[in-house]
């Protein structure tokens, strides 16, 4: 009867012992679950934070771009390169945007300035109002796949388009080309009324993995 007793207490008393052993091992184990978990949420939510903030910062600049050329153009009109203070200021405001622009806003930037007619040229004078000379536009996209539109005068001389992808008919005079994929494009450039070719150029352009694969030329 003593043994069995005695075996019984020792049984009882492992079971205690383990009991207050595995307790504090699972709320320590609990404890760093969840603190890893809620890491976890604080670290994802920091992120969209900080990827909205991002946005609105990329938005902000688009805006601000375009708020000063737009004060530019109603005091000096579209002609802004007639005006060096007014031409100045909208080149530092464009290279400023295009420099800490992503790639989306970088290409919507330049959709709107070409629309305008701020880096584009006349038959007869080949200085467009904003000169774009020394901006990088890496990844510029000027393809428009819903109407396939296609550029005239645009003037992106002096410029870094590597790994761009367009197909437009442009001055490429001093450009690089770097990465840039001219398939089935067509360099072919009209004067304003569209019945004249005009040369196609791409003096000192520098070639490095370009591809014009299948591309037409006309007038080079």
């Amino acid at each position: 009867m003593r043994e069995d007793k005695k075996k019984h207490h020792s049984c009882f008393e492992w079971i205690q012992l383990f009991i207050s052993i595995s307790i504090p091992v699972a709320i320590a184990v609990y404890t760093v679950l969840q603190n890893n978990r809620d890491l976890a949420i604080a670290t994802a939510n920091r992120a969209q934070d900080l990827d909205i903030a991002d946005n609105q910062q990329q938005d902000l600049i688009v805006q601000e771009c375009l708020k000063t050329l737009g004060k530019l153009i109603e005091k000096y009109g579209i002609e802004l390169n007639k005006n060096s203070s007014a031409s100045l200021v909208a080149r530092f405001a464009t290279l400023s945007a295009l420099t800490r622009l992503d790639r989306t806003r970088r290409n919507f930037l330049i959709h709107l300035l070409y629309e305008a007619k701020l880096i584009t040229y006349r038959s007869d004078n080949y200085q467009p109002s904003i000169a774009l000379h020394s901006s990088n536009l890496t990844d510029l996209n000027l393809i428009d796949q819903s109407h396939r539109k296609v550029f005239f005068h645009l003037s992106l001389e002096d410029t870094i388009m590597t790994k761009a992808n367009f197909s437009i008919n442009v001055d490429f005079y001093n450009t690089q080309m770097h990465y840039v994929n001219a398939t089935y494009t067509h360099f072919v450039k009209c004067d304003l009324n569209e019945t004249k070719l005009l040369n196609t150029i791409f003096d000192h352009a520098v070639f490095i993995n370009t591809t014009f694969v299948k591309a037409q030329m006309q007038k080079v």
